[in-house]
């Protein structure tokens, strides 16, 4: 039978046996474990939403003082105003908002990251991804995969004269633990490309949308998907909805964290605090976009009316999925 050692009545004899500890560049668990070991996903954010309206005139003005030369992307970021202040969208995810103006071009890196974008509004503007140019649209998603060269342009006089708008959303929070992102700038503003009209990158609203329509139901949601069916990322997955006018979704509770994004229509989210919960409300209306964290409970409810509202979800559901992370629950009802 092992010997034990009853505690020691000396009462600076702990104190002093943990500044040898640290010295030794060493940490007791025991005292660690309440940060370790949650009861439930600890999420850094909260639920919030950025409105476009407060958001477009800030990235035109943007536009009328940051040169894209020196900004060599144009974006502001959306930051998460969660108290622990994680600096980005959510934990795993980042969502931005980019502009180019006619004339201008983002110039060509590559970086470790995987982005997509969205195009909020604007035309006349390309994407070019690894030698291949092709149109920018409204409604497109867009992906440019991990280490391919990229560059954006919108050439002075082919489609308006206003700036192009689009959502970012990459996985760039991954990078704090995983410490292997970087990025490489082109010797020239564009990489060589040649222009195409169909690309497996840019998947056209003007798809999507009848293949939501044709969906039985009051709600409908399809995956963005690869030519073989697989996920737009390997950590970050799209998908597009429908939510008819009037009309709600599940309640869901799962540790995916999303962004949301409306396309067209308006409505609102009730997300409940795992913690609390006490109940948030996020209304939203055309290119507003709101984060949802992992385990928060929550439900879209479309406004009345007639029409429905169509909205995009970026997601690391991916990134759980090859994990083995992914876990659902059943939520208690929101109102509750």
């Amino acid at each position: 039978m092992a010997a034990t050692t009853a505690p020691t009545t000396d009462p600076g004899a702990l104190d002093r046996f943990l500044e040898k500890v640290e010295a030794a560049e060493a940490m007791p668990l025991w005292t660690q474990l309440k940060n370790l070991n949650y009861a439930e996903p600890n999420s850094r954010c909260v639920p919030h939403v950025w409105r476009f309206k407060d958001i477009k005139p800030l990235i035109v003005e943007a536009g009328s003082l940051v040169p894209i030369e020196f900004a060599e992307r144009r974006v502001l970021q959306l930051i998460n105003p969660g108290p622990k202040r994680s600096g980005f969208t959510t934990d795993t995810l980042y969502a931005g908002i980019q502009s180019v103006l006619p004339g201008e071009v983002a110039p060509a890196h590559r970086h470790v990251a995987h982005a997509q974008r969205f195009i909020i509004q604007g035309s006349g503007a390309t994407t070019a991804v690894e030698g291949l140019e092709y149109k920018m649209e409204r409604g497109d998603v867009l992906l440019t995969p991990s280490f391919n060269w990229h560059d954006h342009t919108k050439r002075k006089g082919e489609g308006d004269d206003q700036p192009m708008i689009w959502l970012d959303s990459l996985n760039l929070p991954l990078f704090q633990c995983i410490p292997v992102q970087f990025t490489e700038e082109y010797h020239d503003a564009q990489y060589p490309s040649k222009p195409i009209d169909v690309h497996p990158g840019k998947m056209p609203w003007r798809d999507m949308q009848p293949r939501l329509d044709a969906v039985d139901g009051p709600v409908a949601e399809i995956a963005y998907t690869l030519p073989d069916g697989s996920p737009t990322g390997f950590t970050m997955g799209t998908s597009a909805w429908r939510i008819d006018a009037g009309a709600s979704t599940p309640e869901t509770k799962e540790t995916t964290s999303h962004i949301f994004h409306c396309i067209s229509g308006s409505g609102k989210t009730i997300a409940k605090d795992p913690r609390t919960g006490e109940a948030t409300t996020l209304t939203w209306e055309f290119a507003d976009t709101w984060a949802i964290p992992t385990w928060w409970t929550f439900q879209h409810i479309a406004v009345a009316g007639d029409a429905p509202a169509y909205l995009l979800n970026v997601h690391d559901r991916p990134l759980l999925d090859n994990l083995r992370f992914y876990r659902r629950r059943l939520p208690s009802p929101i109102g509750m």
